[in-house]
């Protein structure tokens, strides 16, 4: 795992919790993209896509609450195993 990248806000979305592997340096570990409603709140985008398929371009999309538990634990330099999608065929629950 590589180090912690802060939010990142493009087109007026934004995303948590990025970390960039080392090993290759082009997949990222986020949350889920999010806008902000009129009070201020977050709204995330394809919640209901968590473990179903995959919503992201490449990358590694996490539950918002796991992303900010990873994010305080900062996980530098810990070993990551990431398994291929299989459709969600290998799910528990």
């Amino acid at each position: 795992m590589g180090d912690y990248w802060g939010t990142f806000s493009a087109r007026g979305i934004r995303d948590h919790g990025w970390f960039l592997f080392k090993a290759g340096g082009s997949i990222l570990i986020h949350g889920a993209p999010y806008t902000f409603d009129a009070q201020g709140n977050k709204v995330y985008e394809q919640l209901d896509a968590m473990g179903l398929y995959p919503a992201s371009r490449g990358c590694i999309r996490m539950n918002p609450a796991d992303i900010e538990w990873l994010s305080a634990w900062n996980p530098s330099n810990v070993p990551v195993i990431i398994l291929p999608y299989d459709g969600g065929s290998s799910r528990e629950g």
